[in-house]
């Protein structure tokens, strides 16, 4: 197994070298700050180096339901703008998959709501 180390400011170009050859790159990119906009780059270098498939970093509980999207509109927001992105790119030949699992409740909402899991 090669491994590719990539700076913390992933330049493009470090990213299409260690995306070439590969049938599929698999995001686990934090949701915070500019992770809905760094995974756009990884998605782009996708494409650049060839890689039919992607797969998102998708932590968050069903994104299309109303509740949801009120109750925690700064984790389903990027989500959504995410799968639009990825739509926009099928275009290109690029295939996705999101697996939404749901957020970790006990540690992100549940002392918020009082909750003891």
């Amino acid at each position: 197994m090669t491994v590719h180390r990539i700076a913390d400011s992933y330049p493009a170009a470090e990213l299409l070298r260690a995306f070439k050859g590969q049938d599929v790159v698999v995001s686990t990119i934090t949701a915070r700050d500019d992770g809905t906009q760094q995974q756009k780059v990884f998605i782009d270098a996708t494409i650049n180096a060839g890689v039919r498939h992607f797969v998102p970093s998708e932590f968050v509980p069903q994104m299309r339901n109303n509740e949801a999207q009120e109750l925690l509109p700064q984790f389903v927001t990027p989500k959504l703008e995410m799968v639009d992105y990825l739509r926009s790119k099928e275009k290109d030949g690029l295939e996705w998959t999101t697996f939404m699992t749901g957020l970790f409740i006990d540690p992100v909402i549940g002392p918020f709501l009082g909750y003891h899991f």
